[in-house]
């Protein structure tokens, strides 16, 4: 599949590679390009994801064009059936090492912004992490049905070419044998801020304890996953990310799930709204290719 040139649209993230900036020097850029600088791209702050109300996702086309105009939107619904399978493996080789842990409430997303140097390898570019995001439901559907969560680990490459790294969360009975104990997001939920801003835990993170992929040592490779051209699932929608949606499930106890939404409901205008998704987008004439086993 061909990818357009990030950095006719990208040109923050361009700019933001060749600076040297510091992390979080360069997570403010980020945070521009995504359009949370009124003055940079003229859209307000006060988008949200309420269906209903005045700047929810049906209406974001007042605040980006693209938004609604957009022929290559996030998330879709991914229909297995009609997805292209490969002839040959594509894994995704992950070097993630440990980092600290901070929690940041974006007023839109729990992220957790990652400082130390890290890279996933896709078809032999390295693709340097930046941080990774919750959102809830789910974003991507899964033949029309949304799982309760999704995890969004966000890379770009030297060239300023988005990929983000998908993974559908299921929430779960802690009393249920099959829920899988899943320590690492309940310690990112527990200390999420509840209201905008950082906190600093002062404890470790390793993203293996929680991530759904083949360990190798101290990295980790992505081998079944869906992948399609698409674009940011919020304003201003740019088009042009290179997705990749795990197959693979990770669970995490309904305890932590309720309150994760209870932070949401408290962002800056969302007034007890508890959800942060978009639903899906026309697919267009796009194809979603499948790698690994389903």
């Amino acid at each position: 599949m061909s990818f357009m040139n990030p950095c006719l649209k990208f040109t923050v993230a361009c700019a933001l590679v060749a600076s040297g900036l510091s992390g979080a020097e360069r997570r403010a850029g980020w945070r521009m390009e995504r359009g949370e600088n009124r003055e940079l791209f003229a859209i307000p702050r006060t988008w949200n994801h309420d269906f209903d109300g005045p700047t929810g996702p049906y209406r974001w086309g007042i605040v980006s064009a693209t938004c609604e105009q957009g022929k290559s939107q996030s998330p879709i619904d991914i229909v297995p059936s009609q997805t292209v399978g490969s002839a040959s493996a594509a894994p995704i080789v992950l070097n993630y090492p440990k980092t600290g842990l901070v929690v940041e409430n974006t007023g839109h997303v729990i992220e957790v912004p990652y400082e130390t140097s890290a890279f996933a390898m896709i078809e032999g570019t390295p693709y340097d992490l930046l941080q990774f995001h919750f959102h809830t439901r789910s974003e991507h559907a899964l033949n029309g049905a949304l799982y309760d969560l999704e995890v969004h680990f966000v890379h770009r490459a030297a060239s300023g070419q988005l990929a983000v790294l998908g993974y559908w969360v299921k929430g779960c009975n802690q009393l249920d044998t099959t829920c899988k104990p899943n320590l690492v997001l309940d310690e990112i939920f527990a200390n999420a801020p509840e209201t905008k801003g950082e906190k600093d835990t002062h404890k470790e993170l390793n993203p293996f304890e929680f991530l759904p992929v083949r360990r190798t040592g101290t990295g980790g490779v992505l081998e079944n996953y869906y992948s399609y051209e698409g674009s940011l699932t919020t304003p201003p929608c740019s088009e042009g990310v290179r997705w990749f949606m795990s197959k693979d499930v990770i669970t995490v106890a309904n305890e932590s799930l309720k309150k994760f939404r209870s932070i949401i409901g408290n962002f800056p205008t969302y007034k007890n709204f508890q959800f942060n998704y978009r639903t899906s987008q026309p697919l267009n004439s796009r194809e979603v290719r499948s790698f690994g086993s389903n």
